[in-house]
């Protein structure tokens, strides 16, 4: 499975390589506002949890989630060099779970991200695995506000990605009714290379 592959059936913008995160990043920070609800599916290393709560503010509220200990506790201390913001709650639990943890602001979240694959640096073995990604972004679905974001990061270039980015392909080819999708990569490479889907609901 490759970029082009994923670019056949859904709308494409591509970009230049390494901009895939900054990418991704400018279209959440247009969406978000301080005392925002906001979710990190994948803590992994904590980027996405850091960049979550620096836009949320004191008021805002981010829920990370990871099955990993080791993921939170290097989300933890990502966290702490920056200050340890009071915004935001580590959860030692899989996307899945979701909305049981986020409670009564479901359906008022304004941004989730999802960074699938494994954790950088850790057991490479240890992945996101697709029954369990196409359930979590299916309850994503419900947990937006109107205009809310949903971003995915993908990694095609091991197996379990691969598969992954297929069937979140034809996951969302059943509900764009009331969405607005975008897909960034850079296009055609040597390697399968990451890439990213951002979904605005707008109904």
């Amino acid at each position: 499975m490759d970029f082009e592959w994923f670019a056949d059936r859904l709308s494409v913008q591509p970009i230049r390589a390494g901009h895939l995160i900054s990418t991704v990043q400018n279209h959440l920070r247009e969406a978000i506002r301080p005392g925002d609800i906001l979710i990190d599916a994948t803590a992994g290393n904590g980027n996405d949890t850091l960049f979550l709560s620096s836009l949320a503010g004191e008021t805002g509220r981010v829920y990370a989630f990871d099955i990993q200990q080791a993921a939170l506790d290097s989300t933890r201390k990502r966290l702490e060099t920056y200050g340890s913001p009071s915004n935001v709650r580590l959860i030692h639990d899989s996307h899945q779970a979701m909305k049981g943890h986020v409670g009564s602001d479901w359906g008022s979240v304004s941004v989730i991200m999802f960074n699938l694959g494994y954790l950088p640096g850790g057991d490479h073995h240890l992945t996101t695995q697709t029954s369990s990604t196409c359930e979590a972004i299916l309850q994503a679905h419900e947990g937006l506000r109107q205009g809310g974001l949903l971003s995915v990061m993908f990694y095609p270039g091991h197996e379990e990605g691969s598969r992954e980015a297929l069937a979140v392909a034809d996951l969302i080819q059943t509900m764009e009714e009331n969405w607005q999708t975008w897909v960034f990569g850079v296009g055609k490479t040597l390697k399968p290379a990451p890439f990213a889907l951002i979904r605005q609901k707008v109904h």
